[in-house]
């Protein structure tokens, strides 16, 4: 959306909105979600691999907050425990998490759990335990999660990849 662009119809109805590996600014994510959150309509917020700038200041400035919003997906975004703690609270009633490929830990597990969390996305969080992940089950929450991990505990890149050292 450019500035010589006209805005967007207000979408009131809208129940799920997936902006996920695109650009879309948190200007706009607030722009087109906020008529659909003013109605408690918005249910499912899909924004992760978002290509967007970070702003340091608290979460309520970038992220639209909702009691409506049920499930959330952040996966592949650059966030820790700490940010992710701030942005769920915008979101009291969630129940689905996709935090794939977050930097959350066992702390983190533990907080979406104690917050209602039923359905839980944890592949590729590489600082998240076996032991958090057992515990969350045992309290019952759905919880994806793949163990592939390196000895190293390094992260694979497109530049680990034998395509990329075959081009250097």
């Amino acid at each position: 959306m450019g500035v010589e662009e006209p805005a967007p119809d207000e979408l009131p109805f809208l129940e799920t909105f997936n902006c996920e590996g695109t650009d879309i600014s948190s200007d706009v994510l607030k722009v087109l979600t906020m008529p659909s959150i003013v109605k408690g309509n918005l249910k499912s917020l899909l924004i992760g691999a978002r290509l967007s700038e970070y702003r340091p200041g608290p979460a309520a400035d970038e992220y639209p907050a909702s009691e409506h919003i049920e499930e959330l997906s952040l996966h592949n975004m650059q966030i820790n425990d700490s940010r992710v703690l701030q942005i769920i609270e915008l979101y009291p009633n969630l129940r689905k998490l996709d935090v794939s490929g977050t930097r959350v830990t066992g702390v983190s597990v533990r907080e979406f759990v104690n917050r209602g969390v039923t359905s839980l996305n944890l592949d590729e969080c590489l600082d998240v335990g076996e032991d958090a992940v057992a515990w969350a089950r045992s309290m019952g929450v759905i919880v994806d999660f793949n163990f592939n991990r390196s000895t190293s505990q390094k992260r694979s890149s497109f530049w680990d990849s034998r395509f990329a050292r075959n081009l250097a």
